[in-house]
């Protein structure tokens, strides 16, 4: 499997996100919420039309290569998106990218209750 991207939040509203996105120490991780999606989950969730929905409320591009931060007013509608994809996701294929969207969903709402960003890294 290849990777499409990764959702990051921060652990601790107080931190300073762009300047721990920019350390490349191992450290950095333990003050990060991050989820790995890949490819294929991707796909899926392009099909069922999240990402076309997380687009419209993202600043930044959502693809491979790029970068894209729901702020913290976005993250009730990033939520809600999630959960009408979710029930879209139907088919046994479908499965490995429910449970991703689970994950994302559970960082997001995280996120949300912390008052911080997610950030798609590409």
């Amino acid at each position: 499997m290849s990777k499409a991207g990764t959702f990051i939040a921060q652990l601790d509203p107080h931190d300073d996100v762009a300047m721990l996105l920019g350390t490349d120490v191992d450290e950095v991780h333990d003050k990060l919420d991050e989820r790995v999606v890949q490819e294929e989950q991707w796909s899926a969730w392009q099909r069922v039309g999240l990402l076309d929905e997380w687009q419209q409320i993202a600043e930044g591009l959502l693809g491979p290569f790029e970068e894209a931060w729901f702020q913290p007013p976005a993250l009730e509608k990033f939520l809600a998106s999630a959960e009408r994809a979710r029930a879209a996701l139907t088919t046994e294929a479908d499965a490995d990218a429910k449970r991703a969207l689970d994950d994302v969903v559970m960082l997001a709402a995280n996120a949300h209750r912390r008052n911080v960003p997610v950030i798609f890294a590409g």
